[in-house]
């Protein structure tokens, strides 16, 4: 007999499932999203799902606790209101793109309050895209330099024969000098006739370095409601951190906001096999973000596609030293050449460390970047797509 009672015990607890599962399938389809989802595998992939977002809210916190340990002796507040967005919900990804904000700096005064400031941070969980570019410019601009100088460089460097060089080099800028305004009196007649053309004698002089910008281009197509407001959370998020609030000198309502402060810093980082050797990227500032929305609505109004591109731009050149930072080259690894000049937006900020004190602009509180993030999760669907 108790063999019989375990047996339908179990069939008890099956049938249970099979109603649960007919319920959450039966409240979709009353929203009209049935169209874009397997409701069979619902109740699995949202329990997935929410594991995910519990997983990393546990790592953000204690990375963060560990951070406050380093801070003890700082006066600077932690964080401790975290808004942690993810998209796609119900899909298994091995690789994600992680976009997290850095406190914006805090003002006081009654007409001063804004958002992601302080004790506000947030991070947004998107699937990586099929490919991602890295460019990494130098740029150089051509400068003449004249026979005169060339000769006066071998004069001050000891090569030539010093001050005949220096003789030699005077006497053809003279007779230079006599070409020249010859050949403007006849408009170039005189090197033409006598077959010649003067040679500018240019050299490439190194100018700097470009700031790099990066790109990603998302695809949302809800498959619920809850995915169809975070998409809209999701682009809220973006926007209202790359956008300044304004502030004035004088604290009593009503006026005068004169002053823009500055926005959000952004953290860019991998999370699961992609980390493993990919370029990182340096802190950021979002510059563009451009969203277009299907006019095609479910029937509580969101839109059944949205296309989101975003455009940051870094807020250090990446120099020999920064390069040995961010690449996984084993080479890199092997390097240790320093870190480069510091930003006066990050303060002493050097990738994947978190430091006490602040930048100008906001808190430099960070999450601590690993070079080598194994995944625990599946191998990835087509993401994005319209399911």
């Amino acid at each position: 007999m108790p063999s019989i009672d375990k047996l339908l015990n179990k069939v008890n607890q099956a049938t249970s499932a099979v109603k649960s599962l007919k319920g959450i399938k039966s409240k979709f389809e009353g929203q009209k999203y049935e169209g874009t989802y397997d409701k069979d595998m619902l109740a699995s992939q949202k329990a997935k799902a929410e594991k995910l977002l519990d997983d990393r809210r546990a790592s953000l916190q204690a990375n963060l606790n560990a951070s406050n340990i380093a801070k003890s002796v700082s006066k600077k507040s932690p964080v401790l209101k975290e808004t942690d967005l993810q998209y796609p919900l119900s899909e298994d990804l091995d690789s994600f793109i992680i976009f997290q904000t850095r406190p914006r700096k805090a003002r006081d005064g009654a007409n001063a309050k804004n958002l992601f400031s302080g004790e506000e941070t947030a991070t947004i969980a998107l699937y990586a895209p099929d490919t991602l570019s890295f460019d990494t410019k130098v740029t150089y601009e051509q400068e003449s330099v004249g026979a005169n100088a060339r000769n006066l460089i071998d004069t001050f460097d000891g090569g030539g024969n010093g001050i005949q060089a220096f003789g030699s080099g005077l006497e053809e800028a003279f007779q230079g000098a006599l070409s020249t305004m010859s050949n403007a009196a006849t408009g170039g007649i005189k090197n033409f006739v006598q077959g010649k053309a003067k040679n500018p004698m240019e050299e490439q002089f190194f100018k700097g370095v470009e700031f790099r910008s990066h790109s990603f281009s998302y695809e949302f197509y809800p498959k619920s409601a809850k995915e169809a407001k975070t998409v809209e959370d999701i682009i809220w998020t973006f926007k209202t951190a790359m956008l300044p609030d304004t502030f004035g000198n004088a604290e009593a309502d009503g006026a005068a906001e004169s002053y823009f402060n500055y926005p959000n810093i952004f953290d860019i980082y991998y999370e699961g096999a992609i980390a493993q050797h990919m370029e990182d990227f340096l802190p950021c500032y979002l510059t563009d973000c451009t969203v277009s929305h299907s006019t095609k609505l479910f029937e509580d109004g969101y839109p059944v596609s949205t296309e989101m591109g975003l455009e940051f731009t870094e807020l250090k050149v990446i120099t020999q030293e920064t390069f040995q930072q961010i690449s996984k080259s084993k080479n890199a690894k092997e390097s240790d050449i320093g870190g480069g000049q510091s930003s006066l937006a990050l303060g002493q900020d050097t990738y994947g460390k978190k430091i006490d004190g602040t930048g100008f602009f906001g808190s430099n509180i960070m999450r601590e970047k690993t070079r080598d993030s194994s995944s625990q999760l599946s191998r990835p669907k087509q993401p994005g797509g319209k399911g």
